[in-house]
């Protein structure tokens, strides 16, 4: 899922995206692995999205289903997760339950 980086103006996203409070997001449908869905969006002009809130998650899982990347990932230190802003400690979180588990030790990247 991708967000274009500025707010919208005069309430009119860019063709294919679709507006959401102020926001222009694209749904990418095909299956990607994180690194190749955020080069996809940097190539869009956009960043992957992290949702905010639940009325954002929300929105966003209407757009896709069942599951989609998210800008977040523990990468430089094993269970310390930041977002594309550099924010550690993620504050909205709606984890599934026992999640993330980083399955086999490879899981460092959130959907």
């Amino acid at each position: 899922m991708c967000m274009k980086k500025s707010i919208v103006r005069r309430g009119v996203c860019p063709l294919n995206l679709i507006q959401w409070d102020g926001k222009c997001y694209k749904a990418i449908m095909e299956p990607l692995t994180w690194f190749k869905a955020k080069q996809r969006c940097i190539k869009m002009g956009s960043i992957m999205a992290v949702p905010q809130s639940q009325e954002e998650l929300d929105f966003l899982m209407r757009l896709v289903q069942p599951e989609f990347w998210i800008n977040c990932n523990d990468l430089e230190e094993e269970g310390t997760w930041k977002c594309q802003d550099g924010a550690d400690n993620v504050e909205y979180r709606n984890w599934r339950n026992r999640q993330p588990d980083n399955s086999g030790g490879s899981e460092h990247c959130a959907e």
